[in-house]
């Protein structure tokens, strides 16, 4: 009824308005969708250092439970004659933890990082977040450094 009352380039006006609302509508869920993928795709960085240590772990979230193209580096930076080492802890969507193998460097003084390449699955659980952890071989208990906490981009 409102329509019959509008002259017809106004009826039109009306009609394209409606249209582009409902064009920008779709092209933010489709947009929205698309930059859940690539935020998921893309390489996430964590870097652990403090005395004695540092060491950082790049990689990529495959899935809601799994890793892939993990790339560990870490270095001796005190000169002491004690091994070094870097790990992910992976948090999972029950409220546990799991710390993965640790990766060794035992190059000594200032040598150059030691690269490992790996993957991960959880089976048992989403993967909630990940931490990298990187240690000072300590005789006794081990001096440890943490990263941030890294959020799965799957898990809401």
């Amino acid at each position: 009824m409102f329509l019959k009352k509008l002259s017809t380039s106004k009826k039109i006006s009306i009609s394209l308005a409606g249209l582009a609302v409902l064009t920008l509508a779709v092209a933010l869920l489709i947009g929205s969708s698309a930059m859940q993928t690539d935020a998921a795709s893309r390489y996430v960085r964590g870097d652990a250092c403090g005395t004695g240590v540092c060491g950082s772990a790049t990689f990529q979230f495959r899935n809601s439970a799994q890793l892939m193209n993990i790339t560990y580096s870490v270095k001796d930076t005190k000169c002491d004659s004690h091994d070094v080492y870097i790990q992910l802890r992976v948090f999972d969507q029950r409220g546990g933890h799991h710390d993965l193998t640790r990766h060794y460097n035992s190059s000594g003084c200032g040598a150059n990082a030691t690269r490992y390449v790996s993957g991960y699955s959880n089976p048992s659980s989403d993967i909630k977040g990940i931490q990298v952890i990187t240690c000072v071989d300590d005789f006794g208990s081990n001096t440890c450094y943490y990263s941030r906490y890294i959020d799965d981009p799957y898990i809401s």
